[in-house]
């Protein structure tokens, strides 16, 4: 960036690293096995039971849209930020363009610096270009341009080489800003940040509207699964009475005693079959 009070350090626009570390996932629970049963549901009074097969398919979807929410909060951090760099770099490049129109009219804020270095920065594809110039008192001011340079606007330049600056006042003191005088004929567009977080702003727009559709499909077809398998259960399943008539004869007594007392399934209430251990509405193992 170049040098000065606006200028700061860090990097060609005070940019840093937006990203973080670090997994969220860990650790497994203690604790004896437990049969899975199906899904329960209740509506008012009314019990509802998700039949196995479409319970399972289900807690797969809400395993899903746990991630695809995630990647919906993480687009959002991610465009938000690349939309502040834009910003500033917006900012930066408005406040550095009419410093050089400024310049260009008083030649007087026009001066010599002399070329450090320059150096290539594979993240945003472009060239540095860093140089210094001396202040009334001798003072040493060193500065660094933007990301702007392709190897062909470069390549001539040596260490020890002049190049024209433009700066922000007079008389020159620690606290000048400067900026080569050539910036003022470069569009915004020329900027290797300003592109790369244009970028991250577009991807992070795509998996945001990506994010989002899946989220919505998981939820819809979660509704319908839900729907097109659910098992309505009553909520006091008919107990096999006993008869009531004091004057039934021997026969019909020993008869009833005889008869198996019918097992219900412990999640849906449905009838068992006579030494069933699978229930046949709702597709659950019985525990014992």
């Amino acid at each position: 960036m170049p040098s000065g009070s606006h200028g700061g350090g860090g990097g060609s626009h005070g940019g840093g690293s937006h990203g973080g570390g670090g997994s969220h996932f860990g650790g497994s629970g203690g604790g004896g096995y437990r049969p899975r049963g199906p899904m329960i549901m209740h509506f008012g009074r009314t019990r509802y039971v998700v039949r196995m097969g479409a319970s399972r398919f289900i807690s797969f979807l809400v395993v899903l849209l746990f991630f695809a929410i995630f990647g919906i909060f993480t687009s959002a951090v991610l465009k938000s930020g690349a939309n502040s760099t834009i910003r500033t770099i917006q900012q930066d490049y408005i406040y550095y363009q009419d410093m050089v129109d400024y310049a260009k009219l008083h030649e007087d804020y026009q001066i010599e610096g002399t070329v450090i270095t320059k150096y290539y920065k594979e993240t945003y594809k472009k060239w540095y270009i860093t140089y210094y110039f001396t202040t009334e008192d001798g003072y040493r001011v060193e500065g660094y341009t933007f990301s702007v340079y392709d190897f062909e606007d470069i390549k001539d330049i040596r260490a020890g080489d002049k190049i024209l600056l433009a700066v922000d006042g007079l008389p020159l003191t620690r606290d000048t800003d400067s900026v080569p005088m050539d910036y003022g004929d470069m569009p915004i567009e020329r900027d290797g940040e300003y592109q790369t977080f244009l970028s991250q702003k577009k991807g992070a727009n795509i998996a945001l509207i990506v994010c989002i559709s899946v989220t919505g499909g998981i939820v819809i077809i979660a509704v319908l699964t839900a729907f097109f398998n659910k098992v309505r259960v009553q909520e006091h399943p008919n107990d096999v009475g006993t008869s009531s008539n004091t004057s039934d004869n021997s026969t019909n007594n020993k008869e009833v005693e005889n008869t198996p007392k019918p097992t219900y399934c412990q999640y849906c209430g449905a009838e068992l079959e006579n030494g069933k251990k699978k229930c046949s509405n709702c597709g659950a193992k019985q525990q014992k």
